[in-house]
């Protein structure tokens, strides 16, 4: 599933970092952004619309400024 996503993104011209398991299943996909970030409304729907297009629910959150990475996606169980 992560693969599929990671060669949809590639395809749009998004750089994929790292692809793991998450230690926890979610009901939902998960799109992790970090506060900053959300000012790339363009970039963020873009994403939003790829992962939807592959995942029904594809819910908005904020990353941890701790974070590596600029943005997260967790596929969900769905």
């Amino acid at each position: 599933m992560a693969g599929e996503l990671k060669n949809l993104l590639t395809a749009a011209g998004f750089n994929i970092s790292e692809i793991k398991n998450w230690p926890q299943l979610f009901e939902n996909t998960l799109i992790k952004i970090k506060e900053d970030k959300k000012i790339y409304t363009e970039t963020i729907n873009e994403i939003k619309e790829i992962v939807s297009g592959k995942y029904a629910s594809a819910e908005i959150q904020t990353l941890e400024e701790s974070s590596a990475f600029d943005i997260e996606i967790i596929i969900g169980a769905e």
